[in-house]
């Protein structure tokens, strides 16, 4: 099981009857650690896995480098596009954030700049509504989500950390 907290369990039962479905993970991190997309990208599902930190990305694309289903973004997603500061903690980067407040700032190793883009701009790269949204970004995960076209699209489970 990859996922932290059992998400992965509930997850697969959520969406058991959907052979090739299509996931978005919007802070995947490596790809494997605590990670609620990988047993569905592992079954043949499609996927778009975001991930802002430069080094973790590098892992998320040797991951899955020749899988033509999986789409690799290094981003961040907010509610405002541009260029924004991405704070990478001592933890592996497990509790990373974008912005300036965070209960995690003691723990920063290092500061650098990352594209970010909104919601609406990254539902527009998607080639199909997702049918399994995972939403993992330290403090900002509701209001991503909230503002994916979600109605639009026929969303079997929404998996959102608590911030």
């Amino acid at each position: 099981m990859y996922s932290q907290n059992r998400e992965e369990e509930a997850i697969l039962t959520a969406v058991a009857n959907i052979q090739e479905g299509m996931v978005l993970d919007i802070g995947s991190s490596d790809g494997v650690t605590f990670s609620n997309s990988r047993a569905l990208l592992e079954r043949g599902w499609h996927g778009a896995v975001v991930e802002p930190d430069y080094e973790a990305f590098a892992k998320l694309v040797d991951l899955y480098q020749g899988n033509p289903k999986v789409r690799c973004f290094n981003l961040a997603v907010g509610t405002e596009a541009g260029v924004v500061e991405f704070c990478k903690t001592r933890d592996g980067g497990l509790a990373s954030y974008v912005g300036d407040k965070s209960p995690w700032s003691e723990y920063v190793i290092r500061k650098y700049r990352v594209a970010r883009i909104t919601s609406s701009q990254l539902a527009d790269s998607l080639q199909r509504g997702p049918d399994v949204i995972t939403c993992d970004i330290e403090g900002q995960s509701f209001e991503v989500v909230a503002n994916l076209p979600i109605g639009s699209w026929d969303v079997r489970c929404l998996c959102i950390e608590h911030d």
